[in-house]
C-alpha cells in the first residue's frame, strides 16, 4: 500500500509539473505576442507620422493642400479592397486554431489583382479634381499615390494575418523593416534632391512594398488552404464595405469641397491641423484591428468574460492617450513639442 500510494504520488507530483509547465509556456507565449503587439504600434506610428510631419515641413500650404486630397484617396483606394475581400478572409480566418491561420496567407495574397481595380479610378479621380498650377505636382502625387495603394493590402493584411497566427514578433520585424526603409528613403531623397511632392507617398510605397517581400520571405507558411471563393468573400464583403469605407468617402468628398469651395491652402491648414491629432487615430486603428478579432474569437466562444477584458483595454488605453495627447499638444503653449515642429498646423487664417 506505501509503495502504491508512493508510485500515486509521483506520478501525481510528475502530471503536476506538467501542467505546471504547460501553464507557464501559455503564459510566456501570450505574454510575448502582446509584447509584440504592442511594439508593432509604436514603430507603426512613428513610421506614418514621419511622412506626414515631412509633407507638413516642406511643401507650400497650396501643395500640402493638394496633397491632402490625394492622401485621403490613397486611404480610400487602400480600404476598398480590404474590406470588399480581404477583411472576409481574415474573419473566416477565426474558425482555424490560430498557428493554421497562416495558411491562409498565400492563397488571399492572389486576392492582390483586385487591388488596382481602386488604386488607379481613384487615384485618377483625384487627379481630375486637384486645385495645381504645376503640372508636375499633380502628376508625382497620382503616380505615388496609386503606387502606395497598391502595396499598402499587401503589407496590412499580411501583418494582421501574422497577429492573427500568434506571429505577432513577426509583424513587428515588418514594421520594423518599414520603418528603417522609410528613414533611408527620406534621407536619399534629401540627398539627391528629389522633388519633394514625389517623397511622402513614394517612401511609404516603397517601404510597403519592402517590408512585404522581405518579412513574407521569411515566414513558413505551410500547405496553404483553401479560402472561400471570391463571390462568397464579395457577399460577405460587401456589408464591411459599406460601414468601413464610409468614413474614408466622406474624407475625400470633404477634402473636394473645400478644394472647390475655398482653397488648397485652407486644406493645406486644415491637413496640418489633422497631422497633429493622427497619432490617437492611429493608436485607435491599430489597437481596434487586433483587438477586433479578439473579440470575434469571444463571441464564437460566447466568453463574455473575455470580451468585456478586450473592450475595456481598447476604451482605457484610448481615453488614456488621447486627454493624456491633447493635453500636452492641443494649444500652442511652451511645452508642446509640435508647435515648433509644425507651425502651420497652429495657424489662424483669416
Amino acid at each position: 500500500m506505501i509503495a502504491t500510494f508512493t508510485v500515486g504520488l509521483i506520478g501525481y507530483r510528475s502530471t503536476s509539473a506538467r501542467l505546471v509547465d504547460e501553464v507557464d509556456r501559455s503564459i510566456t507565449q501570450a505574454t510575448g505576442q502582446m509584447i509584440g503587439r504592442a511594439v508593432d504600434g509604436r514603430i507603426t506610428m512613428p513610421t506614418r507620422c514621419l511622412l506626414e510631419v515631412y509633407a507638413v515641413r516642406v511643401l507650400d500650404a497650396d501643395e500640402l493642400g493638394v496633397y491632402a486630397l490625394f492622401f485621403t484617396a490613397y486611404i480610400l483606394a487602400n480600404l476598398i479592397p480590404q474590406f470588399l475581400v480581404l477583411y472576409p478572409v481574415e474573419i473566416d480566418s477565426v474558425r482555424l486554431a490560430r498557428p493554421e491561420r497562416l495558411r491562409l496567407l498565400p492563397a488571399s495574397l492572389r486576392l492582390m489583382k483586385l487591388a488596382p481595380a481602386a488604386a488607379i479610378p481613384v487615384s485618377l479621380i483625384a487627379f481630375m479634381l486637384a486645385e495645381a498650377t504645376s503640372p508636375d505636382l499633380r502628376v508625382g502625387l497620382v503616380v505615388t499615390t496609386a503606387a502606395a495603394a497598391l502595396t499598402a493590402p499587401l503589407y496590412e493584411h499580411s501583418k494582421r494575418i501574422l497577429h492573427l497566427s500568434d506571429k505577432s514578433w513577426h509583424a513587428a520585424r515588418m514594421a520594423g523593416i518599414q520603418l528603417a526603409t522609410v528613414v533611408a528613403g527620406v534621407g536619399v531623397a534629401l540627398v539627391l534632391d528629389v522633388p519633394h511632392h514625389w517623397v511622402p507617398l513614394g517612401a511609404l510605397a516603397i517601404s510597403q512594398l519592402t517590408a512585404f517581400i522581405i518579412g513574407y520571405s521569411r515566414v513558413d507558411t505551410g500547405e496553404p488552404a483553401a479560402l472561400p471563393r471570391i463571390p462568397a468573400l464579395i457577399r460577405s464583403g460587401r456589408w464591411l464595405l459599406i460601414s468601413g469605407v464610409a468614413p474614408a468617402a466622406a474624407s475625400f468628398a470633404a477634402a473636394v469641397i473645400i478644394t472647390a469651395l475655398s482653397s488648397a491652402d485652407d486644406l493645406g491648414f486644415a491637413q496640418a491641423a489633422h497631422v497633429v491629432g493622427r497619432p490617437v487615430l492611429i493608436l485607435a486603428t491599430g489597437l481596434s484591428t487586433v483587438i477586433g478579432f479578439r473579440l470575434m474569437e469571444a463571441g464564437l466562444e460566447r466568453s463574455h468574460a473575455s470580451g468585456s477584458r478586450y473592450t475595456s483595454v481598447f476604451r482605457v488605453a484610448v481615453v488614456v492617450a488621447a486627454v493624456a495627447y491633447a493635453a500636452l499638444v492641443g494649444i500652442d503653449w511652451f511645452g508642446n513639442p509640435l508647435a515648433a515642429l509644425l507651425p502651420r498646423a497652429y495657424e489662424v487664417v483669416g
